[in-house]
């Protein structure tokens, strides 16, 4: 809902509770939350620093569900500070786990971070129809949250371009399969990482 200073404080009392009962996957959980709320105020070096503890945890507990939700979100806290890369790398891993499992929220969420990375690289429409896609999904089309993070961009992004391109891309991301769109980001991906980072091979 927004209530960044209220999420922060709950998620930080869950935190140090879940270390002191030595709860792994609530001290994950927490991490994730104290996250997002960076991420909302846009602090992106603390929601990455928090993010890769978040990712560490679930890797551990082998929660894989979300794992996925904590590697989007790295992976756009590593986008907005300019590490392509390793940002590209956490999102292709988030709809790799979303399509393994079955996962829709997982895969909308990687979504995010996919819209503005788009959006990004001259293709605001894309943009538009991948943000759309991803509001398909209630716990995300009704969250203030993913607004705040992807939303606004987005829709300072589509202001470039005429309404009838706006409302057609909405229109197209209304009608895209959710799981052939992954597979094929997941491909693009894979294509963009293998040609940019060797290692990644």
């Amino acid at each position: 809902m927004g209530s960044y200073p209220a999420a922060h404080e709950w998620a930080y009392k869950s935190l140090s509770q879940a270390r002191e009962f030595d709860l792994r996957r609530v001290v994950a959980t927490s991490l994730l939350v104290l996250g997002w709320v960076a991420l909302g105020l846009g602090d992106y070096r603390r929601a990455g620093e928090v993010l890769q503890q978040s990712v560490d945890e679930y890797r551990q507990v082998k929660f894989l569900d979300e794992l996925g939700w904590a590697l989007a979100a790295l992976g756009q806290a590593k986008l907005a500070q300019g590490e392509t890369g390793e940002g590209l790398a956490h999102v292709h891993e988030s709809l790799q786990i979303g399509r393994k499992i079955g996962a829709a929220m997982t895969t909308n969420q990687a979504l995010g971070p996919c819209a503005l990375w788009f959006g990004g690289q001259g293709d605001p429409a894309r943009a538009v129809a991948l943000y759309t896609l991803a509001c398909q999904h209630p716990g995300l089309a009704n969250s203030r949250w993913f607004d705040d993070v992807y939303g606004n961009p987005i829709a300072a992004l589509s202001e470039q371009l005429p309404a009838q391109v706006v409302a057609a891309a909405q229109a197209g991301g209304r009608s895209l399969d959710l799981w052939q769109t992954a597979a094929e980001l997941q491909e693009e991906l894979t294509l963009w990482l293998e040609s940019t980072i060797p290692a990644y091979v």
